[in-house]
């Protein structure tokens, strides 16, 4: 009786493992799923984000161009830059995010 008690419990123990191991295998599952669709509107965001940012930059340098044939003083030098840098900047969180 005793090998028979402990030979249920084995095999209840082993059923139970093989449960856990496809509950664990399952969250993963949708843990990936669920992460892939957060990465892609990331992108989608960023994508955005650039395309803005080009754009400003090319509004700038219609301004620059205005001023000068209008001879005011229109100080965009430093906007410019900064969205030069915020560009850069983007421009790696895309790479970085894309590896994902």
């Amino acid at each position: 009786m005793a090998v028979l008690a402990e030979t249920a419990s084995i095999a209840c123990l082993l059923s139970l493992a093989g449960q856990c191991v496809s509950g664990i295998h399952e969250l993963r599952s949708l843990y990936l799923c669920n992460a892939s669709t957060t990465v892609q509107i990331l992108l989608k965001d960023v994508e955005s984000l650039l395309r803005t940012l080009h754009d400003v930059q090319d509004l700038l340098q219609r301004v620059d161009g205005q001023a000068e044939l209008n001879m005011d003083t229109v100080h965009t030098a430093s906007l410019r830059l900064q969205v030069e840098d915020c560009d850069v900047n983007v421009g790696a969180w895309l790479s970085t995010t894309r590896s994902f």
